[in-house]
């Protein structure tokens, strides 16, 4: 039996090809992207089981969480066919050390679920499930070195804004970068730096 030809949003569509074209993911977790895409393209159950070992039944299985959860059921689906496996007082708990500690990759969170709840989630499962808790994912953005005074008068203003407009639950947090080579102990600082103190002397 075939599915209907081109059943997939183009935005599920594109988060599932990330799926299968990242290096990193779960090989289990491509493999259900792959069944779904392939059954996109019109694949038999039948077709798609055969080329990715598998048997129909499972096939069906994926697609039916699909159709009812999205890619995000996709990705947390485990073998009792949920899709999560922390209860509600471990999700209190996950989101509590979270918000205290400022967990800044997948791989710090999953060592936490793995050490305190024995859970083995992988990268996207993490990064799907901390999304429904609430918590994003933001990539730094560079600042440059130099800014014009224009520049640095709106950073201050939209800065404030932020902090007025946080809630009873959320705070500003604030974190230096790499230290300075000259305060690192028992670094050698910069030969320019050291003439410029020889000559203040």
């Amino acid at each position: 039996m075939k599915t209907n030809r081109s059943f997939l949003s183009a935005a599920d569509r594109a988060d599932l090809m990330k799926i299968v074209r990242d290096g990193l993911e779960e090989h289990r977790i491509a493999r259900r992207a792959s069944a779904i895409l392939l059954l996109d393209k019109g694949w038999s159950f039948a077709d798609v089981a055969e080329a990715l070992f598998l048997d129909c039944s499972t096939v069906r299985a994926w697609l039916k969480e699909f159709q009812e959860g999205g890619v995000e059921a996709i990705v947390l689906f485990d073998l009792k066919g949920g899709v999560c496996a922390l209860s509600p007082l471990q999700l209190d708990e996950l989101d509590a050390w979270a918000t205290e500690t400022l967990p800044t990759s997948t791989t710090e969170i999953g060592h936490f679920i793995l050490e305190r709840f024995g859970l083995d989630y992988g990268r996207s499962g993490i990064i799907k499930l901390m999304n429904r808790r609430g918590f994003d994912w933001k990539k730094p953005e560079s600042v440059p070195g130099k800014i014009d005074t224009e520049t640095q008068r709106k950073f201050i203003a939209a800065h404030e804004d932020l902090r007025n407009s946080l809630g009873p639950d959320e705070a500003v947090v604030y974190v230096d970068a790499v230290p300075h080579p000259e305060l690192v102990e028992g670094s050698d600082p910069p030969s320019q730096a050291r003439g410029t103190v020889d000559a203040a002397r």
